[in-house]
């Protein structure tokens, strides 16, 4: 027997399709490439392709299953497979009619191979390892690496990407370090004559680091996403509690004077962090905050004396603006979270129903 549950993460479709729109325009970018992988950071990979694809040039996922899912979804934009896949899955992939990231010999001579059996020319975007030590051809060897995928049969390079390790972290001095590196390979490329259009290195943080690095093509993921998604819940229960009673498990939270304590029905069971410490709720126009130990099942918030709040009233506990409920950025920054690891968490809640809002 099915229940309604309070909890909803609302995808506001709009305002992806205006972030991608404000996106392509300040970067003034030939390319945006939507990062959707992981279900679209949980808010939905069909649903989120199908919001977008007009406003974008390619979407970009981790997996052949990932692709898959989209074109069996009758999405029919570019899609870049952001890594190898195994080899044993190339020759059946095909017809998926996808770009592909190269970076290994193996990958190189076996996609070459199965293109030319069945007559087709594959476009592929070569990676480099210009310092995050995960996916690419090392910098030792990218130069004889991207001239072998150019003189390799069946094989079209219509792109040549890297990743920053510390996009995130605008003071590092790495990004800097990778971007020298970065602007060494291209430019000992063009000395040779080689010309490769859709070169990108900026991820979502890149994109505000080195906005002059995007003018080819630039890959956005969390940028599109962050200020998309409203996270609601409600008041379950509201109990006067007497100054200096104890609140939650360890007793962390103690009123100082008389108050009344809400009861929302969202835990970390349903992605909010149970490090999430000084947070707030968004109640009947006010910021309230939360307090004590976030539990499994619920979190509680200090209503105070007031007759404002009633049981059943809406609690917002993320709002695109930041202004009728916290931010991604404020939960992340009160919680020490991942942000694209926080919108996942939500969207593969099975206590939370996802909406969408065009």
């Amino acid at each position: 027997m099915p229940f309604d549950s309070p909890n909803i993460m609302t995808v506001h479709l709009d305002k992806l399709r205006e972030a991608a729109h404000v996106a392509k325009s300040e970067l003034n970018t030939d390319s945006l490439i939507a990062v959707i992988k992981a279900d679209a950071y949980g808010l939905g990979a069909i649903e989120v392709a199908r919001s977008i694809q007009s406003k974008v040039d390619i979407l970009a996922v981790a997996t052949l299953s990932e692709a898959a899912e989209l074109r069996d979804a009758s999405i029919m934009t570019p899609i870049l497979l952001l890594a190898e896949p195994p080899i044993s899955n190339l020759e059946k992939s095909l017809d998926l009619d996808l770009i592909y990231t190269i970076y290994t010999e193996a990958c190189r001579t076996s996609l070459s191979s199965f293109a030319s059996a069945a007559n087709m020319t594959i476009p592929v975007h070569i990676k480099v390892d210009t310092g995050m030590t995960r996916l690419g051809v090392s910098m030792d060897d990218a130069i004889h690496y991207i001239q072998d995928v150019l003189t390799t049969p069946n094989l079209s390079v219509d792109g040549l990407y890297t990743h920053l390790s510390c996009a995130d972290q605008p003071e590092n001095p790495e990004n800097k370090s990778q971007l020298n590196r970065w602007t060494t390979l291209l430019n000992e490329l063009t000395s040779q004559g080689i010309s490769i259009s859709n070169t990108h290195i900026c991820n979502s943080g890149g994109s505000r680091l080195f906005p002059e690095q995007c003018r080819q093509a630039v890959r956005l993921g969390l940028r599109l996403v962050e200020d998309a998604v409203t996270l609601s819940s409600e008041l379950r229960l509201i109990r006067f509690v007497p100054a200096g009673t104890p609140v939650s498990y360890g007793g962390l939270y103690t009123p100082a004077e008389d108050t009344r304590i809400g009861l929302i029905p969202m835990g970390y069971a349903d992605g909010i962090p149970s490090q999430y410490q000084s947070g707030r709720a968004w109640i009947n126009g006010k910021n309230v905050p939360i307090v004590g130990q976030v539990c499994m099942d619920m979190i509680m918030v200090d209503l105070g004396l007031t007759d404002h709040y009633l049981t059943g009233d809406s609690a917002i506990l993320l709002s695109p603006s930041g202004t009728d409920g916290p931010s991604l950025m404020d939960i992340i920054e009160r919680s020490n979270q991942n942000p694209r690891e926080l919108l996942i968490r939500f969207g593969q809640a099975k206590r939370v129903k996802t909406h969408y809002s065009e």
